[in-house]
């Protein structure tokens, strides 16, 4: 079996060295996903390194989702389409502090290309999902809590409907902030503005469910841009 010899890197402890090993075989198909299960013993001949270090570096990856550890049966490497986030994303978002324009233009540029293609490409059990959430945009009342919840169900479903899984995984593994951000504005409208904003989240809905593309684009442009929520935003620290 060939061996894969690590390079040095100053200042850089092992364990750090097999994990980006091992993510580049997984990217290169060397290592692949599935049922596949890996030893122990199979993993450190093709790393050429000790056991303790290997079992170190396999900790790190199954924090990070990427592998799930047996005991007394092997290793397996976690296929990525079975998540609905990026969970190294959502660590370094937890801890760094994120600049709410960056988290504004990224949504907003995320979003309006989602409800584009949500209106082309949903399927007929998705449109029926969304025609429940468009109902509960109608009966539910609006209270904060009760809006960041339903907020992030409806925004989440249109991009699942977008038919693009990155794009998913990327918004989910943001949403925690734009959920603070969107509740923290929220609480700071008038009730004619809180009523605005969820008859646009409707007018959306409606829009999709139409499969009028041109249109659920413009509305969710239009949601994004909504004057008031912006002004509150840019007010709050």
């Amino acid at each position: 079996m060939e061996q894969l010899k690590l390079r040095p890197v100053e200042n850089q402890k092992m364990y750090f060295q097999i994990i980006h090993t091992i993510i580049e075989m997984i990217r290169e198909g060397r290592l692949t996903y599935g049922q596949k299960l890996y030893r122990e013993h199979e993993l450190v001949d093709m790393l050429n390194v000790s056991r303790p270090t290997l079992r170190e570096a396999l900790r790190v990856l199954e924090f990070l989702g990427i592998v799930t550890t047996r005991p007394r049966r092997g290793i397996i490497i976690n296929d990525p389409a079975h998540r609905d986030g990026y969970f190294p994303l959502e660590m370094i978002l937890t801890f760094e502090k994120t600049d709410k324009q960056d988290l504004f233009e990224l949504r907003r540029a995320i979003e309006i290309e989602n409800a584009g293609n949500a209106a082309l490409r949903s399927t007929d059990e998705e449109m029926e999902e969304l025609k429940a959430i468009d109902m509960e945009l109608e009966t539910t009342a609006f209270e904060t809590d009760v809006f960041e919840a339903l907020h992030r169900k409806f925004h989440l479903h249109i991009s699942r409907c977008s038919g693009n899984n990155l794009n998913f995984r990327l918004l989910n593994s943001v949403m925690v902030l734009i959920n603070r951000q969107v509740s923290n504005v929220y609480s700071e409208l008038s009730l004619h503005d809180q009523e605005t904003v969820r008859r646009s989240h409707r007018a959306i809905a409606s829009a999709i469910i139409a499969r009028d593309k041109e249109r659920s684009q413009e509305l969710m442009r239009q949601h994004m841009n909504f004057e008031p929520m912006i002004e509150v935003m840019y007010r709050l620290p």
